[in-house]
């Protein structure tokens, strides 16, 4: 098993809707053993499970509507959680048909792998915290161009 080394983080967007330069550490190690370049789901899980949190699922619905909005950012030239227009993650999801109770949203800039950028977020705390959400129960992740990543999670449904 290899141990899963983070890369360093350039810029991540945090809550505050400003791009902060974060430091870069040389081989931040997480302590969760995975193998080689595990795929999305079992490395955000990995990091749950480290952190007595249940698993997710992933979602091709938040997938699709992640991707969509890595694309947008990056065909328009901002790097928000809120489009120009105005929509916020839940009105996105909320358009492609994806109903929530809960919705939450990382982004970030950097051509990255997706095991990177999901590892980068993991020391962000803020990111973090979104990543270990008690509540979610679905994420999804989508690229765009020029390495503009988002990550959704959510609680689908709720009565």
């Amino acid at each position: 098993m290899i141990r899963v080394l983070i890369a360093g983080v350039a810029v991540l967007f945090l809550s505050a809707g400003v791009i902060v330069p974060l430091s870069r550490p040389p081989h931040a190690d997480t302590g969760i053993a995975v193998s080689g370049q595990a795929p999305a789901t079992d490395l955000v899980n990995a990091q749950r499970a480290a952190n007595g949190r249940k698993p997710l699922r992933r979602s091709r619905a938040l997938d699709a509507v992640a991707a969509q909005h890595a694309r947008d950012m990056a065909r328009q030239g901002y790097f928000s959680h809120t489009s120009p227009d105005g929509t916020t993650p839940r009105t996105r999801a909320r358009r492609a048909g994806y109903r929530s109770c809960l919705m939450a949203e990382n982004i970030s800039i950097r051509r990255w792998s997706e095991h990177e950028v999901i590892s980068a977020w993991m020391t962000s705390p803020k990111h973090r915290k979104n990543m270990l959400l008690r509540k979610v129960t679905e994420f999804g992740i989508g690229e765009g161009p020029g390495g503009t990543w988002v990550m959704m999670l959510a609680k689908p449904g709720c009565r």
